[in-house]
């Protein structure tokens, strides 16, 4: 019997991604621009359902142009434009087969340099 204690995360543990439509609200009700710095991390075994569920709300987000990812009490927003950095890995071995994929982007600047 395989014991899944450490496989399981708790619900804090977990890692939502909003739906691109939804709006961040502050605590006394006003929109909030989510342009703050951080990292959040997550790992878990999904079943195939639950990991293209995550996958299908971040493709959902960066055609939106906004991924708002949510763990605990923290919260991370990006905003995919641009040009975009796709770089993938595959690796096979006797029982195990990995996939990953990591994208990237330059936010826009505030504008062109100009010189007089």
């Amino acid at each position: 019997m395989h014991d899944n204690t450490e496989q399981n995360q708790s619900q804090d543990d977990a890692i939502e991604i909003a739906d691109p439509g939804e709006e961040t609200l502050t605590s006394d009700g006003d929109l909030e621009p989510q342009r703050k710095e951080g990292k959040l991390s997550y790992e878990s075994e999904l079943s195939t359902d639950e990991a293209l569920n995550y996958l299908v709300s971040l493709i959902r987000g960066i055609k939106g142009g906004r991924v708002t990812l949510r763990q605990g009490e923290d919260t991370l927003e990006l905003a995919p434009s641009g040009t975009m950095t796709l770089k993938v890995k595959a690796a096979a071995k006797s029982k195990k087969e990995k996939l990953s994929f990591e994208l990237g982007w330059r936010l826009p600047s505030d504008g062109d340099l100009e010189i007089e």
